[in-house]
């Protein structure tokens, strides 16, 4: 149990100390004896740190190194020979932090790599076959909304966050990891079929053909259900904004009109 007292606290330190001394007297010498060594050591070199010169100290390096430049290359050789795994270790670790520093600087800096990765993310093009002129719109859009969000207030940037990261996320419980088969059997099945909104549409028309009168009530009635739902989820909603949320709003509503102007004047938004 430790000591309130201090001076208490500072006398069983000592006692201790002095038993241990009388007990283990072969570890307290060398122990000591170590100490004594460190000590001269650290003397030496801070005595030596504050009186050399450090040219005349390069200079002697250099002049040692020219002398012995044979030896420290057969040293160095032999060192690689002995710890060669240890040097992979070191250059594989090196390597990885150059890459992900390399990455996180061109997301930071909008890289052409970066631009091309987004761009070609999810599709089956290669980063070659993106245009530079198409790189270079992707890259203003980008620098638009990051100005665009760092002028927001804190508050609304978070929010948006959070229900961007709850929309992406979702309620449903995340599924098992794929196998290597799996996932590769996945890439093929995604690579043969591809979304065409001419056949889903024809389809959709298809399904609705084929409904009969209770059906299409019971469709109807839901939609209904839905929409008066959602209004009045809304309306709450709206009702219940801050200043800072209708500022937003604003905002946005401006922006959206100005790229529809834009667009029947026939300029890229």
């Amino acid at each position: 149990m430790p000591y309130t007292d201090p001076e208490k606290a500072r006398e069983h330190a000592r006692e201790y100390r002095r038993r241990w001394k009388l007990e283990n007297p072969e570890k307290y010498a060398e122990q000591y004896a170590r100490q004594r060594e460190k000590r001269k050591t650290d003397e030496f070199r801070e005595k030596r740190r504050a009186t050399r010169d450090l040219e005349k100290s390069r200079a002697e390096c250099r002049a040692y190194y020219q002398r012995n430049i044979e030896a420290m290359r057969q040293r160095g050789k032999e060192y690689n020979a002995k710890n060669s795994e240890k040097l992979k270790e070191t250059r594989r670790t090196e390597y990885e932090r150059k890459g992900k520093q390399r990455g996180l600087d061109g997301i930071k800096y909008l890289s052409d790599n970066y631009i091309r990765g987004l761009l070609a993310g999810h599709t089956n093009l290669k980063q070659g076959d993106i245009p530079q002129e198409m790189v270079d719109v992707k890259r203003l859009q980008i620098e638009i909304r990051r100005e665009y969000l760092a002028a927001m207030p804190k508050k609304v940037r978070q929010k948006m966050y959070k229900e961007t990261t709850r929309r992406r996320s979702g309620s449903q419980p995340k599924p098992p990891a794929m196998t290597e088969e799996q996932r590769k059997e996945r890439q093929r099945e995604t690579a043969r079929v591809r979304y065409d909104p001419v056949q889903a549409a024809a389809k959709r028309k298809a399904a609705l053909d084929k409904e009969t009168p209770e059906q299409k009530e019971i469709r109807l009635a839901r939609q209904r259900a839905y929409g008066a739902k959602y209004k009045e989820a809304t309306n709450a909603k709206r009702r219940n904004r801050t200043p800072e949320e209708r500022a937003h709003v604003n905002a946005l509503a401006r922006a959206a009109v100005s790229r529809k102007k834009l667009k029947q004047l026939g300029e890229p938004s």
